[in-house]
């Protein structure tokens, strides 16, 4: 029954319910979506290739989105298939199907490419060759992407629990395990490695940082307190990925708040509040945030002051940002790429990519933007060049 409800929530999450509204300052009615050929476009934007990789599945929750090495890009299907993509070419090298459906991935690092499933599996292939590696079970459905960092491979499974697992052969080397509420949204944060630490959003409006070689707990940290009678007023997950820099780990919940964390003590610098479950980027100045009733804000990432707010993109229903050079860039349900100015926050630019909505945040690696939509279709794209 809880995964009915779950579901059918989130259903309503995605289609723009007024049952669930942000947290932050109160907007007023934003205009409708402009057309991109009302938009006197400052973005000029090449296709390099795009080619079709399968389907990302009936649900947009699913994280399957692109992992960018030095030669390859990997992407997962809903279906199970995962595939390495010739970054130059869009060829693609080696195809693999791991027999599961795949609902999280693809995790990269050290010569191996991770995935997990709906059926509870956290699975290892080869980086080169896509020859499976191994098979670990974790204890229920495999949401977030697994990470992979100094021979350790980080699960994180629905039931709360995240997983630490040899990465040459998926044995478990540590367990740490956490509380989740009677409802929560569908979906499950990314564990974050950076250093010897892991950061990890949880269900119940908490980060917590764990010590990558044993899972030993080093400090949780409260982003949201839920509030309200009812299990759907008191939902608070942290369901963006958290995002370490400069010292900070930076942190959003549903119907709660944006918070700046230290790095090293697990102390709350400042606060603000929003409501957002879809991602966050970081500059050197502002924390980007794609919020629940799908504006998109950049606050001071020293201070937490306000700088700017977007909302004339708000009929859509927006991925989280992604800063290249001096726009931020989000997805959007139509198929578009949606270029803001990090100054101002002015809408800069509309561009098709391909049908089917853009549910992830794009990907951006050597001033290439890599874009997966839910239909299926892998683009690489470069801007700055002549449209094609």
């Amino acid at each position: 029954m809880k995964a009915l409800v779950t579901t059918l929530l989130l259903a309503l999450l995605l289609s723009g319910c007024s049952w669930f509204r942000g947290t932050g300052e109160t907007s007023e009615p934003s205009a409708p979506v402009p057309s991109p050929s009302s938009i006197k476009s400052e973005i000029k934007l090449k296709t390099l290739w795009s080619i079709d990789v399968g389907s990302e599945g009936p649900e947009t929750i699913y994280r399957l989105r692109p992992a960018v090495g030095p030669k390859y890009v990997y992407v997962a299907d809903y279906a199970g298939v995962v595939r390495a993509v010739d970054k130059s070419t869009g060829r693609t090298v080696w195809s693999t199907d791991v027999k599961n459906p795949v609902s999280a991935g693809p995790g990269l690092g050290k010569g191996i490419v991770t995935v997990g499933t709906r059926t509870g599996e956290v699975i290892a292939l080869n980086a080169a060759t896509g020859r499976i590696l191994w098979y670990s079970g974790a204890t229920s459905e495999v949401l977030a992407v697994p990470a992979v960092a100094d021979g350790i491979v980080v699960a994180r499974a629905a039931d709360g629990r995240v997983f630490g697992l040899d990465a040459s052969n998926g044995h478990r080397i540590w367990i740490s395990e956490y509380a989740v509420p009677s409802l929560t949204l569908r979906g499950t944060s990314d564990p974050v490695v950076a250093g010897d630490s892991v950061y990890v959003g949880l269900a119940s409006g908490k980060v917590a940082a764990l010590r990558l070689k044993d899972g030993k707990e080093e400090w949780e940290a409260t982003v949201a307190v839920p509030k309200g009678r009812s299990d759907l007023e008191r939902m608070v997950d942290v369901d963006a990925d958290p995002v370490v820099r400069g010292g900070g780990v930076f942190a959003v919940s549903y119907q709660g708040r944006l918070v700046a964390i230290g790095q090293s003590s697990g102390r709350v610098v400042w606060t603000r509040d929003v409501s957002a479950y879809t991602g966050l980027a970081v500059d050197r100045s502002n924390v980007y945030v794609t919020d629940a009733d799908n504006q998109v804000w950049a606050f001071d990432a020293y201070r937490g002051a306000s700088v700017w707010r977007q909302n004339k993109l708000a009929g859509l229903h927006l991925s989280g940002p992604v800063v290249d050079g001096d726009y931020v860039v989000v997805g959007d349900n139509q198929g578009y790429l949606d270029w803001l100015s990090i100054r101002d926050g002015s809408l800069a630019g509309r561009l098709y990519v391909a049908d089917g909505a853009i549910a992830q945040p794009p990907v951006l690696s050597g001033g290439i933007l890599y874009v997966l939509t839910q239909s299926g279709t892998l683009s690489a794209l470069k801007v700055g060049a002549a449209s094609k």
